[in-house]
């Protein structure tokens, strides 16, 4: 008689906080995802809109995602990473923005000027994971920027999965 044997995750005992803003729900999409896939069992996702005053401090690995708009995240993340880079750099961090830039050298332009740079370079794992157009959600204008400057005439994702299993398997590998 054989036995079969399961395949288990082997799970990291480190405290783990997921925080992002989002605007449309796209990075809250990504960060649940990541929450999904991750092999660790203490893990709180947070968006920061509704907890400005969040305390990483318990947190051994603090993962910050944030959308970008024009170049620049929300303000909400940009003032935490400010108010908590002191205890921010005592962590194990992953950062990840979403966005719909298309040219990579842009793309990383971007994710390297979201974050404090000291905050960036410290960083474990760092990814821009692609984004989301949902035109129905958009008000006039920006919608007239979406469908005349860039071209995008129907809602459409470019999240790419691939790239956050990449972002995560760096992070736990960094983080072992």
């Amino acid at each position: 008689m054989t036995q079969k044997i399961l395949k288990t995750k082997k799970y990291s005992p480190l405290k783990t906080a997921i925080i992002y803003t989002t605007t449309y729900g796209t990075t809250e999409k990504v960060a649940n995802y990541i929450a999904e896939k991750l092999h660790y069992k203490n893990i709180d996702v947070v968006e920061l809109k509704h907890n400005t005053d969040f305390d990483v401090s318990p947190y051994d690995i603090v993962i910050l995602g944030a959308s970008v708009y024009l170049g620049d995240i929300q303000h909400t993340m940009s003032n935490f990473c400010k108010r908590n880079l002191e205890v921010l750099l005592t962590k194990k961090i992953g950062l990840f923005i979403c966005g719909i830039e298309p040219e990579l050298v842009r793309q990383d332009t971007e994710l390297e000027m979201a974050f404090p740079l000291n905050l960036y370079n410290y960083a474990l794992a760092t990814a821009f994971v692609g984004g989301e157009i949902n035109l129905e959600a958009l008000n006039a204008s920006q919608k007239f920027i979406t469908t005349s400057l860039l071209g995008i005439k129907e809602s459409a994702s470019f999240i790419q999965y691939d790239l956050i299993d990449i972002f995560i398997n760096q992070l736990q590998i960094a983080s072992e």
